[in-house]
């Protein structure tokens, strides 16, 4: 045998054994089932339904007012300061205060610290401030935590008519662009793309001058050539297949044949809601401001000054014309007054704070910083109110510049120290 025989030999050798091993695949192992662990169709029936609704997680509307005052023990415990921290109680609703007791030796009374609305007792200026500086001047200071008041209804949504009967007068209006007129205009557009199908610049002159002042106008200048774009055309219905939408000429009509009687009962039932969540709110808040007064009598502390900031002042005007009583000679009795600090008016109270300030008798002192959100018109009017019924127990201050934080002896505790000291401050009494 000769070695081209062998090599021919070697490859049918080849040729016939590569099928079989070819052949012989692996096998495929048979999948194994447990009783215990059931088989999970979620996957299968959400590919087998692709329009299957998938449930949207719920939404959780965060209490922003409830956050805020959580953080303050939060905070002052950092700093080893949780005594500060009293708990109070109104209308079965627990709360917090911040107490600092005087620490100048010789005791003045008693504050209590309204703050403003979205604020905390904690706040920079001038709650927190006040309350940090105040018992060195002989004022222990307790400041109390105020709920935010409830948010107004949303205004019912309009209602319209139906979109067929709103498209009646456009389709009226727009009849003469009817579609076989706008097909037409296609098909000439198709013909001439046709007529020139490598879209070859057209080299006739009379065209060539139609297409420029149709197109661009140059200027031929000295030094170069500026090109004007055409003015905006409207839409050319060649240069689509649809028919152009008809454009609106007016607004859609209100749907007046609604039913005025379910309108209206939706919108009692928002005002009734709300008007009783707002009535709920007063209710909390002059329970908490007595609850505030009641700790700062149980300490002892019989002369007492509200101090209220921003829309707080409406409540503290409110809870003192309660409880202010007029002696024989038609003054206010000893032991209350109430200093505000950029008051304005409360969405929630319903008598207006310069109506309660006039029923005032006890002293009151109003200070204007530059952070006042009224205008001065209105600022005159309130002080221009009470000085012509003749409330020689009122008067109003004029802060101007910066508060200084870190300054002990800025100019609001200055003027509140003074005014304290004229006007509400208080005596020792014996103990027996």
């Amino acid at each position: 045998m000769t070695i081209r025989g062998a090599i021919k030999l070697t490859a049918l050798t080849l040729l016939s054994a590569t099928p079989a091993f070819a052949a012989d695949e692996p096998a495929t192992p048979e999948p194994v089932t447990t009783a215990s662990q059931p088989e999970d169709t979620s996957a299968t029936e959400a590919l087998a339904d692709p329009v299957a609704v998938v449930k949207a997680p719920e939404r959780i509307t965060p209490d922003e007012s409830r956050q805020r005052h959580q953080a303050i023990p939060a905070q002052l415990a950092l700093f080893q300061r949780s005594s500060e921290v009293v708990p109070l109680l109104a209308n079965e609703t627990a709360f917090y205060g911040l107490f600092i007791q005087e620490r100048s030796g010789f005791p003045q009374g008693g504050t209590l610290l309204l703050h403003d609305q979205g604020q905390h007792g904690q706040w920079p200026v001038p709650t927190g401030m006040l309350r940090e500086q105040l018992p060195d001047l002989g004022w222990a200071t307790l400041a109390i935590e105020l709920p935010d008041p409830p948010p107004a209804p949303l205004p019912p949504t309009s209602l319209y008519l139906d979109a067929s009967s709103t498209n009646k007068d456009s389709a009226a209006s727009g009849a003469g662009d009817t579609p076989a007129a706008t097909a037409e205009a296609a098909d000439n557009a198709s013909s001439s793309h046709d007529n020139n199908p490598n879209n070859t610049p057209n080299t006739n002159p009379n065209d060539q001058k139609k297409d420029d002042s149709t197109t661009t106008t140059t200027l031929a200048t000295t030094d170069a050539k500026i090109a004007i774009p055409p003015e905006p055309n409207t839409f050319d219905p060649t240069l689509a297949r649809e028919p152009p939408l008809p454009q609106r000429t007016q607004l859609p009509a209100l749907k007046t044949d609604a039913n005025p009687s379910a309108v209206t009962a939706i919108e009692g039932q928002q005002a009734s809601a709300y008007e009783q969540a707002q009535q709920q709110h007063r209710q909390q808040v002059m329970e908490r401001i007595r609850q505030g007064i009641q700790y700062l009598k149980s300490r002892g502390q019989l002369n007492l000054v509200v101090i209220a900031s921003g829309s707080s002042a409406s409540w503290a005007s409110q809870w003192l014309n309660e409880v202010s009583r007029i002696n024989a000679d038609g003054k206010a009795e000893r032991g209350l007054a109430l200093i505000l600090i950029d008051a304005r008016e409360s969405s929630a109270t319903k008598i207006p704070l310069p109506q309660q300030l006039l029923q005032l008798a006890v002293p009151v002192f109003d200070v204007i910083t530059d952070a006042n959100q009224l205008a001065a018109t209105q600022l005159r009017q309130r002080a221009g109110l009470l000085r012509h019924n003749k409330r020689a127990h009122y008067q109003q201050f004029f802060l101007s510049g910066p508060i200084a934080l870190a300054d002990e002896h800025n100019a609001l505790t200055r003027r509140i120290r003074g005014w304290l000291k004229s006007n509400a401050a208080g005596t020792r009494l014996s103990q027996r």
